[in-house]
């Protein structure tokens, strides 16, 4: 794989405007990407540094013989997010056919995740975007397929994890994650032997709970009772009228793989 290829020159974008500096990840700006082929409408994260980067960010401050910048990640400006989308519909309640159809391309990314051993740690459906096929690849060499149905990608891995094939688990030193969509591991790692895929089995099924609902999962529900249910393996409140093949999957920790085999 040519590294080259991800590798955008400073004076090719062109902010515009702050789209948004909230949660951990860093600000979010409008921007032009300009290429041979046009220009693009780009989102720039101004990534926060952590571990390793903060090192270079300490040094950068303070020494006059270290490299300098921002570092930034410029992705294709996708038109919504999945709860955007939601709140078209009354009640905030997707179609069924559109939540199959979004599960299923969000259940292959996240498969296309695990199967190079990272765990997300936070589906939700503000990290799903949404756009046209052609609107999905930016700076590709190859002609972008289209079609007329919007698809969705997920996003957000401020707190995403690539876990050791031989070990299989994430021991985190902190609680990581949004409490409404966690599992019971992720509250307590020690206490089930450390984070594995199966937290986002629950985080999606929390997510397809909201997308069906409306209703953000122990939405109303303070923090301490959410993690005492949640410990409890108790499961948040699913929309009664369900095909039984879904509620059922909804109910299954291994959601990911079984949503697969079901569906395709």
């Amino acid at each position: 794989m040519d590294r080259d290829q991800f590798y955008i020159k400073p004076e090719r974008v062109q902010l515009k405007r702050l789209l948004t500096n909230e949660g951990g990840i860093g600000e979010v700006w409008l921007g032009t990407l300009h290429e041979e082929s046009g220009q693009h409408d780009v989102a720039e994260e101004r990534l926060m540094f952590t571990r390793e980067t903060a090192v270079l960010f300490m040094a950068a401050l303070r020494c006059h013989n270290v490299c300098k910048g921002k570092m930034c990640i410029v992705m294709k400006l996708y038109r919504e997010s999945m709860l955007s989308r939601m709140r078209r519909y009354p009640g905030g309640k997707l179609p069924l056919a559109e939540v199959q159809r979004y599960g299923l391309e969000i259940c292959k990314a996240v498969a296309e995740l695990h199967d190079q051993n990272i765990i997300s740690q936070d589906l939700k459906p503000p990290n799903f975007l949404i756009g046209k096929l052609a609107e999905l690849t930016l700076s590709s060499p190859e002609p972008a397929p289209s079609d007329d149905l919007d698809h969705c990608v997920v996003a957000d891995f401020g707190i995403s994890r690539v876990i050791e094939k031989t070990i299989g688990v994430h021991m985190p030193s902190n609680v990581q994650g949004t409490f409404n969509y966690m599992s019971p591991e992720s509250f307590d790692p020690e206490l089930f032997g450390g984070v594995t895929f199966k937290a986002d089995s629950w985080s999606f099924a929390c997510s397809l709970i909201e997308m069906l609902s409306g209703v953000k999962p122990w939405d109303g529900i303070k923090m301490a009772p959410i993690v005492r249910k949640v410990l409890n393996k108790e499961i948040p409140q699913i929309p009664p009228g369900l095909p039984s093949p879904l509620e059922n999957l909804i109910r299954v920790r291994r959601m990911i793989a079984v949503f697969l085999n079901e569906i395709l």
